[in-house]
């Protein structure tokens, strides 16, 4: 007996497993999904880096042209007063060999290219902003698209384990009209014919849907693969968003907000300014040079070396300079550099036509799409009211001895079939609604009539 009860009660915890995986399935919608991704994608985490190292790097192009404040230990030549009147001078002999030992500050007070240098980086700070924001977008995209691939998967994998009973029941019922003579045998070939496409449809929507929550997962930044989430479909009015800008209207939006673009403008204007930095290097640099400290100018006088470096010798000095540099040959250097800054930037004025071409090619092609896919939409709305009605009439022919058993079944068929195309149809526009607003570089909101970006 004692047996018999704990075999019962393993029974009753392992009866309970399903039911408690069941529980800790949660219906997410695409607002949770997209928060999620922002607090979770190494790929928002990484762009967020690169923007702070461009800050870095700012605020040490700043600091270049601000005082610069070293200690220093350096030696110093003092000419003797006996020294003899030729003018070479041997140090050592004509000079006193001595220490300095202090603080000296430099500022540029003349130096063309640090300037240009910071404007460079802050463009980089921009730019950096930029890729921050493009990379978010691009993550969200996956996300969204994940999300109907997803959300259309179960769906369909739904849909095809209906029709798979359904072309179970007709092979069933075609078999059994064959062998009652009413039905050729034609009939049941068909009908095992299409339960084992019917079988295969349903194992490769199944195995689309574990493709597709991976995806899902990953588009997230999640690793974990026993989550099990369900997307959660939107209820209420089957009107779909539609464009409430006409294809130039949405050129300049594009023109104007794209990533992309923006990107190729900030590129072209830093490959101007490292041409204005290259032909800077052919201007002077002047600095300023104050000196503050003690020099000792006993160093060599004797041999008693350390005797010499008592505090006794060592007096307060200061001093003050300007020192200016210019290049005066450089084997051509300067001018190989400042041609290629110019390629350079030649490079991006065709690197922004490019982009643009691509992009406006896009917006064409998700425009089109777009209004193909709202026509589709219709008219599946009507194939769906149609079957539905058919379903009904071969439900009564049915129930009134007119129509048959197959009848009815190819009227379900329909029926499945055509939600089955309006759910991958709905997917797909949303889809596409979501590659225009991205290309663009605005929310699906904004370009079907609400204003915040």
């Amino acid at each position: 007996m004692r047996n018999m009860s704990t075999i019962v009660a393993i029974l009753f915890m392992l009866s309970m497993v399903p039911l408690a995986a069941e529980q800790s399935v949660r219906k997410v919608t695409l607002d949770e999904c997209i928060q999620i991704a922002l607090d979770n994608h190494p790929d928002i985490q990484k762009a967020a880096e690169s923007h702070k190292k461009a800050m870095a790097d700012l605020g040490v192009s700043r600091a270049v042209n601000r005082v610069q404040i070293n200690g220093e230990v350096k030696t110093i030549e003092i000419l003797r007063e006996d020294a003899s009147s030729s003018e070479l001078n041997i140090p050592g002999t004509d000079t006193l060999i001595g220490l300095f030992a202090g603080v000296t500050a430099t500022y540029h007070l003349i130096d063309p290219k640090s300037s240009k240098i910071e404007d460079a980086k802050k463009l980089a700070v921009d730019a950096a902003r930029i890729k921050m924001r493009s990379t978010r977008n691009n993550v969200l995209l996956n996300v969204k698209k994940a999300y109907y691939g997803y959300l259309f998967a179960r769906q369909n994998q739904n849909m095809r384990s209906k029709l798979l009973e359904k072309f179970k029941s007709k092979l069933e019922t075609a078999r059994i009209l064959h062998k009652n003579g009413q039905r050729p045998i034609l009939d049941v070939s068909k009908a095992n014919l299409d339960y084992g496409n019917a079988r295969l449809a349903y194992l490769k929507s199944r195995n689309t849907t574990m493709v597709m929550k991976n995806e899902l997962l990953s588009s997230m930044g999640l690793v974990e693969e026993n989550i099990q989430i369900i997307p959660e479909l939107k209820t209420g009015s089957i009107n779909l968003p539609g464009i409430h800008y006409s294809f130039s209207e949405l050129i300049t939006l594009g023109d104007t907000y794209s990533s992309d673009m923006q990107l190729a403008r900030i590129n072209k204007k830093l490959s101007k300014i490292q041409i204005e930095v290259e032909r800077a290097s052919r201007i002077p640099v002047v600095d300023i040079l104050a000196s503050l400290g003690f020099e000792n100018r006993a160093i060599m006088e004797t041999n008693k070396y350390m005797n010499n470096m008592q505090g006794a010798n060592w007096e307060p000095t200061a001093h003050f300079g300007l020192k200016a540099s210019i290049p005066i040959y450089n084997g051509g250097a300067i001018e190989s550099r400042i041609d290629g800054a110019v390629a350079d930037y030649n490079q991006t004025l065709y690197s922004e036509r490019g982009i643009k071409i691509q992009m406006h090619s896009l917006i064409r092609n998700y425009v089109n799409t777009i209004n193909e896919l709202q026509k589709q939409v219709e008219i599946l709305e009507l194939a769906q009211d149609n079957a539905e009605k058919h379903l009904q009439l071969a439900t009564k022919s049915y129930e009134n001895g007119v129509g048959t058993q197959l009848d009815l079944e190819d009227a379900e068929l329909a029926v499945l079939n055509a939600q089955l195309n309006f759910i991958q149809t709905k997917s797909d526009y949303y889809i596409t609604l979501a590659k225009l607003a991205n290309i663009i570089g605005v929310n699906e909101d904004y370009i079907s009539g609400n204003k915040e970006k």
